[in-house]
């Protein structure tokens, strides 16, 4: 099988409006000696508020990188038409390590700097960014901050020749034209919150029917006021996940409606904060979410075509995958074989189960391997499953990987029905995975229902 030094996952991301932002001075507000947004920018911010962004349907490869930044969040967002958007900058003691990756990863150019709320650990960097990168324009939630490197921020913003957008411009459910392939729409943001975390700009990108929800330090109460003014439209297959997983932030009613299937939580190894909360962690686990960590992962990358998305990570897998358990509504993954015993190079196989009363049309329906290559097998048409059955498909190549691979189940139209955690298998014994019937992975030949031996065909 192959190893790969990265894990790969499939992912969708968020379609926007094209725009040309040309450099105009900064002026000041006297009231409040802040930077303000230029009265008539020369385009405009946002198309109307009802707006629903691009109906661009042609995807090209957006790209989200969380990057290591210890206790704090830097995420840099490529998209297809070559677009960067750098949202927070990590705090001060990740300096050379947020500017080092941002040289190797920009080109020099930042589109759009959004800057979610005044937290050193989401500002720390943003004055060196501001020094080192052709910032094009500055977002930031207008809350007024009270710490020296909110100071400095502000005057080096006074003195960049880019537009500067707060709260003035920028309103929660407005569209951002900042790529003219992917979709960005604001879905909070409160220059005048209780407390800087719930001033944070929370954006929702997307790409065909796959997105990304960027989350900033906002706290539940916040997801609630989410929650009641978009609902669902809040869905996203990947969450940045709220306040670096602490308890005060990623609520059940929030999961409810966004319904992750990944969550990334940008955190420092051994933070003193306790972060992230192993009430956050069983949430997520409760909700199914797929678990990366910055302090355990490294920088974690998803990648996506606008059908699928891919994850790599700089070290481990996901540290929480929970397979969906069998319904009455859905075919499931059964079994899964990586590495047959005395066969490396193949002979590999994938059995379904059908927990309904009704046969299943399986005719267009692909299995996915997610990490070693992407690749995705399709079921014959005409292919069916007898309720209460099984199908097994053999792939007489490699096709999974052995260590850190996720097989994933879609349906003829594409729906992700199921997955599996991140399978590890160096053994070559006949067995990676087994659901049924304890749903978890087994060592003990006799546990296994369905052996090798059922391989190429329905059973």
């Amino acid at each position: 099988m192959r190893r790969s030094s990265l894990v790969i996952v499939v992912l969708l991301v968020v379609i926007a409006l094209s725009v040309s932002v040309w450099a105009v001075a900064i002026p000041r507000d006297d009231n409040n000696d802040m930077p303000v947004i230029p009265k008539n920018p020369v385009t405009p911010l946002t198309p109307s508020r009802n707006s629903t962004g691009s109906n661009t349907t042609t995807f090209g490869n957006v790209t989200v990188d969380y990057i290591d930044v210890g206790q704090g969040d830097s995420e840099l967002i490529t998209t297809p038409d070559n677009k960067t958007i750098l949202i927070d900058t990590g705090p001060p003691s990740a300096k050379s390590q947020e500017i080092a990756f941002l040289r190797a990863h920009t080109g020099g150019v930042i589109d759009d700097l959004v800057l979610t709320h005044p937290d050193a650990d989401h500002i720390g960097n943003a004055v060196a960014v501001l020094d080192s990168f052709n910032i094009k324009a500055i977002y930031y939630p207008g809350y007024l901050g009270t710490t020296q490197t909110y100071d400095d921020l502000m005057t080096k913003a006074q003195q960049e020749n880019c537009p500067f957008f707060n709260n003035t411009q920028v309103h929660a459910g407005d569209y951002l034209n900042w790529s003219s392939a992917v979709t960005f729409r604001v879905m909070a943001i409160n220059a005048h919150a209780n407390d800087s975390n719930d001033a944070s700009i929370v954006l929702r990108m997307t790409e065909g029917s796959v997105s990304f929800l960027f989350e900033g330090d906002a706290s539940s109460a916040v997801e609630d006021q989410m929650v009641a003014a978009f609902g669902t439209g809040m869905e996203a297959q990947i969450l940045k996940v709220g306040h670096h997983g602490s308890s005060y932030s990623t609520s059940d009613v929030f999961l409810n409606d966004v319904a992750p299937k990944v969550g990334v939580i940008e955190v420092g190894a051994d933070n003193t904060y306790g972060h992230p909360t192993n009430a956050t962690l069983d949430r997520l686990a409760a909700h199914d979410v797929a678990i990366y960590r910055t302090d355990l992962n490294g920088t974690v990358r998803i990648s996506s075509n606008g059908t699928r998305y891919s994850i790599a990570v700089e070290r481990g897998w996901s540290s929480n995958v929970t397979p969906t358990q069998p319904t009455a509504s859905s075919a499931l993954i059964n079994e899964v074989e990586s590495n047959p015993a005395g066969n490396d190079i193949g002979a590999e196989w994938v059995e379904l189960y059908n927990p309904t009363n009704s046969s299943v049309d399986l005719g267009g329906w692909t299995i996915t391997a997610q990490h070693s290559t992407g690749h995705s097998c399709a079921i014959a048409p005409g292919t069916t499953m007898a309720a209460h059955g099984y199908y097994v498909v053999t792939f007489p190549e490699q096709f999974l990987d052995n260590t850190g691979e996720v097989v994933v189940l879609y349906n003829a139209g594409q729906t992700d029905l199921d997955r599996t955690p991140a399978l590890n298998d160096p053994a070559n014994d006949g067995m990676t995975w087994q659901r049924m019937p304890n749903g978890t992975d087994s060592n003990t030949a006799s546990d296994w229902q369905f052996s090798a031996g059922t391989v190429g065909g329905q059973n």
